[in-house]
């Protein structure tokens, strides 16, 4: 079985652009370390938006016009933690990132 590397939306919006932080600027060295050093394969995500960003789901909810991205849905009753107060942080984590959770 391959190891994978997921690493999502280390792009410009989310470290120095519209939606940066000092805090995702202080990761970006680490990050490249991981992705260098990593011994399998390594997937990136990359946000991207339409023109009509500010109608969407996440425009809504998030009106700060930056690079304009796909749905992400996540079944809640598919999907554990190790107890169930980790789950319940995980799906409210996600949330927090704008992915749709359902199954509740």
């Amino acid at each position: 079985m391959s190891k994978v590397l997921i690493v999502v939306d280390m792009q410009n919006d989310f470290i120095d652009g519209a939606l940066g932080t000092k805090e995702a600027e202080a990761i970006v060295g680490r990050v490249v370390e991981k992705i260098i050093g990593y011994e399998g394969i390594v997937i990136f995500t990359r946000d991207t938006h339409s023109e009509a960003y500010l109608s969407t789901q996440e425009g809504r909810n998030l009106p700060v016009v930056h690079c304009i991205e796909v749905r992400i849905r996540v079944d809640a009753s598919c999907c554990a933690g190790v107890t169930p107060e980790s789950h319940n942080n995980a799906l409210d984590a996600m949330e927090m990132c704008q992915i749709d959770i359902r199954g509740l």
